[in-house]
C-alpha cells in the first residue's frame, strides 16, 4: 500500500500539475481565436490526421443542415457561435486568474479549486473542436492547409493536458483519502509505550542478547520507553509448587521475582528471548514461566499485552519453534489472551563469520529484529487485533475450559484461588 500511494504522491507533485493546467489554458485560448479557424471544410477531408474523422463527420453533418436555414437561419446560428466563443474565453479567464492564485503557494489544497472548473469545461471543450472547423467553412473559406495543422497540434496539446489533468486529480483524491486514514490512525495512536525486554541466557555477547537489543532500539525509533531484564542474572528460585499465588496473589519465595512480574503486568509489549536447548527455550526460561505459572494462567494477568518472542540456536527453523512456544506460554489464558506481534529464529554466533556470507545472514537477522520490534510498537500504537490468531484454540479455551475454571474458582474462592478471585472481580471478568 505504501509503494501505491508513492507512486500516486509523483503525479500530485505541484511542478507537474501546473505544467499540465498550463497547457490546458493555452490550449483553450489559442482555440478560442477565430484566426486558426481560416481553412474550408474542404481541406478538412485532405488533411490532418490528428483531427478525428468523429469530427469531420459530425462537421459535415452541421454543414448540410446550414445548407437549409437560408440567411437569416446562418445569421442566428453564428451568432450563437460568437455567444458560445464568449462564454469560453470567459471561463478561461477565471481560470487563468485561478492558476496565477497558485503560483507560489506550497501544498496542494489549492489545487482542489479546479474541481469546480472541469466540469463545466468538459462538456464546452467537446464542443469546440466543431465550432472551430465549422467557423472554417462559414467565415473563413481561404485555404490554408498550415493553420489548420496548427489548430489540430493544439487540439492534440489540449485532450493531453486535459487528461493528465484528469489523472493528477485522481491522484489527489487517492492520495487525500490517504492521508485522511493516516492522520485519523495517527490521532488515535498511544505514545506512552513501555516495552520490556526478557533474556535468559548466559551469553552477554551473544546473538539472542543482540537480537533483543535491535528489536528494542527499534521500539525507541517508534518512540517507546524501553527496559530490559537479564533472567540469568536475576537468578530466580525454583518453583516449589506451594500454590501461595493462588491465595495470596504474591510469590512466597524471597528473590526478584515479583519485582519483574510487576514490571511484566505495568508493559504494554513483551519482547521475550531465549536459546533453544534439547529443542525447546532454556531452564532459565523455563523457570520464570513456571514462576509465572498457575496464577498467571488463571487470572490471564498477561492478557493484552503485545509479545515479541525471539530464540537462538538449533537451527533457524527449530528456534523459530522455540520461539512460537515462549510466545503461547505467555499470551494464552482463559479470560483474557495476548497478542503475537512477531516471532523469529537466529543461530549465528559471533566467531561463525568464517563461513562464507553468515556475516550477512546475521546482520540481515539483526535488521529484521529492529522491524519487528518498530512493528511490536506500531501494533500497540493501532491496537491491532489479530482477530484470527490461535482461533481453535481460543474456542477451545472459552467453550470449554472456561467454565471449568470458573467453576474451580468460585468454588475455592474463600481459601486456595482467594486471589485469582479478587484479581478476575476487580478487573470485571467475574
Amino acid at each position: 500500500m505504501k509503494r501505491i500511494i508513492k507512486f500516486f504522491k509523483r503525479f500530485t507533485n505541484p511542478k507537474i500539475f501546473r505544467i499540465s493546467m498550463l497547457l490546458f489554458f493555452l490550449a483553450i485560448f489559442i482555440m478560442d481565436n477565430h484566426w486558426f479557424g481560416q481553412q474550408h471544410l474542404s481541406q478538412v477531408t485532405e488533411g490532418v490526421g490528428m483531427i478525428d474523422m468523429n469530427i469531420i463527420n459530425s462537421v459535415n453533418g452541421i454543414h448540410n443542415q446550414l445548407g437549409n436555414m437560408g440567411n437569416e437561419g446562418r445569421l442566428v446560428y453564428t451568432t450563437l457561435l460568437q455567444l458560445d466563443f464568449l462564454i469560453i474565453i470567459t471561463l478561461g479567464f477565471f481560470q487563468i486568474i485561478s492558476l496565477l492564485k497558485m503560483v507560489g503557494k506550497n501544498g496542494l489544497s489549492s489545487q482542489w479549486e479546479y474541481l469546480i472548473f472541469l466540469p463545466i469545461s468538459r462538456g464546452l471543450f467537446d464542443g469546440i473542436e466543431n465550432v472551430l472547423l465549422y467557423i472554417a467553412t462559414i467565415i473563413y473559406p481561404s485555404k490554408n492547409v498550415l493553420l489548420l495543422k496548427v489548430t489540430g497540434l493544439f487540439i492534440f496539446t489540449k485532450w493531453i493536458a486535459f487528461w493528465l489533468t484528469i489523472v493528477v486529480l485522481l491522484c489527489l483524491v487517492v492520495v487525500s483519502i490517504y492521508n485522511l486514514i493516516k492522520k485519523r490512525r495517527e490521532e488515535i495512536m498511544r505514545t506512552d509505550i513501555k516495552i520490556i525486554g526478557v533474556t535468559a541466557s548466559a551469553r552477554k555477547e551473544g546473538l539472542g542478547r543482540e537480537l533483543v537489543d535491535y528489536a528494542l532500539n527499534g521500539a525507541v525509533l517508534f518512540g517507546a520507553e524501553v527496559e530490559i531484564i537479564d533472567l540469568y542474572e536475576a537468578k530466580l528460585e525454583f518453583c516449589t509448587g506451594c500454590m501461595d499465588c493462588l491465595e495470596l496473589g504474591k510469590c512466597g519465595q524471597n528473590d526478584k521475582f515479583e519485582m519483574i512480574k510487576d514490571k511484566l503486568y505495568k508493559a504494554d509489549g513483551i519482547v521475550i528471548c531465549a536459546p533453544t536447548y534439547c529443542g525447546t527455550y532454556s531452564a532459565v526460561m523455563k523457570n520464570f514461566i513456571d514462576r509465572l505459572g498457575l496464577y498467571e494462567h488463571l487470572t490471564s494477568s498477561l492478557g493484552e499485552k503485545y509479545i515479541l518472542s525471539i530464540s537462538t540456536g538449533g537451527g533457524q527453523s527449530m528456534a523459530k519453534q522455540t520461539a512460537i512456544q515462549m510466545s503461547k506460554a505467555l499470551a494464552g489464558g482463559p479470560f483474557a489472551r495476548g497478542y503475537i506481534s512477531g516471532v523469529m529464529g537466529g543461530s549465528y554466533r559471533p566467531g561463525d563469520e568464517v563461513i562464507a556470507k553468515r556475516v550477512d545472514i546475521r546482520q540481515r537477522s539483526l535488521n529484521k529484529a529492529e522491524k519487528l520490534g518498530q512493528q511490536l510498537v506500531e501494533d500497540i500504537s493501532n491496537n491491532k487485533k489479530y482477530l484470527f490468531q490461535n482461533i481453535f484454540s481460543r474456542l477451545l479455551s472459552k467453550l470449554v475450559l472456561r467454565p471449568v475454571y470458573i467453576k474451580f474458582i468460585m468454588k475455592n474462592k474463600k481459601k486456595n484461588t482467594k486471589a485469582v478471585y479478587n484479581n478476575l472481580v476487580s478487573r470485571n471478568i467475574l
